[in-house]
């Protein structure tokens, strides 16, 4: 006569059964595990989205300078210069230390300045050391405008631009073929978009891995 224990169940059926379950749990605890992950890191892009937020927010409030000062950025003997230049320049590195998880973000700004040169359908930048050189073809369809200097207040169209360049054109429709009225000179500024652009990078580790955001946004001058 077979023997069986108190639930009905035989040696091996308990095993076979444990065995069962141990696996399903394996499987759980995976699945979980890389569900807190998943949480986690979500957790973290909010962070970075809200520290991005809130460096942008007061770039915006504090933006005093001119156009024509963008060079002086990060020199501590501009009477113009204060906190605002002094903090968000590259290679300026502030961090946010109120989480486990450390946040640094790096400013860099670009799309205004003063011309370098210009001939008819182009615009030749002065970028000056520490500012990034453009990415290939970034302010293509923009509006440029000359905002001082000789050429004032004319606005183009930028059909393309190299790392320094615009290819540019008057045509409202984008079509190339019209030149500037007046060829800007280097006593000339422009600006792309109507304001400069400020590109925030955020960067962070999280169990090991490094994650990376970039905002790019729009700031005017007052």
């Amino acid at each position: 006569m077979k023997r069986y224990n108190k639930l009905g169940l035989t040696l091996v059926e308990t095993l076979f059964a444990l065995a069962i379950f141990a696996f399903l749990s394996v499987g759980f605890m995976t699945t979980l595990v890389a569900s807190m992950r998943t949480t986690g890191r979500a957790v973290l892009e909010i962070a970075a989205d809200n520290f991005a937020t809130k460096i942008i927010e007061e770039m915006q409030i504090r933006n005093k300078m001119s156009i024509e000062e963008y060079d002086k950025l990060g020199d501590p003997s501009a009477p113009e210069n204060d906190s605002f230049l002094k903090v968000f320049v590259s290679p300026s590195d502030p961090q946010n230390l109120s989480r486990s998880v450390e946040f640094r973000a790096q400013v860099q700004f670009k799309g205004f300045g003063k011309v370098e040169s210009a001939a008819q359908n182009s615009l030749t930048a002065v970028i000056p050391n520490g500012f990034p050189s453009w990415d290939v073809n970034e302010w293509k369809d923009c509006p440029v405008m000359i905002k001082k200097g000789k050429g004032s207040g004319q606005i183009a169209y930028i059909l393309s631009n190299s790392s320094n360049s615009l290819s540019i054109t008057r045509n409202l429709d984008g079509s190339a073929g019209t030149p500037w009225l007046t060829n800007p000179d280097s006593s000339s500024y422009f600006e792309i978009n109507g304001g400069k652009t400020a590109e925030v990078t955020v960067r962070w580790v999280y169990r090991g891995q490094p994650f990376t955001r970039v905002y790019r946004t729009l700031v005017y001058h007052p």
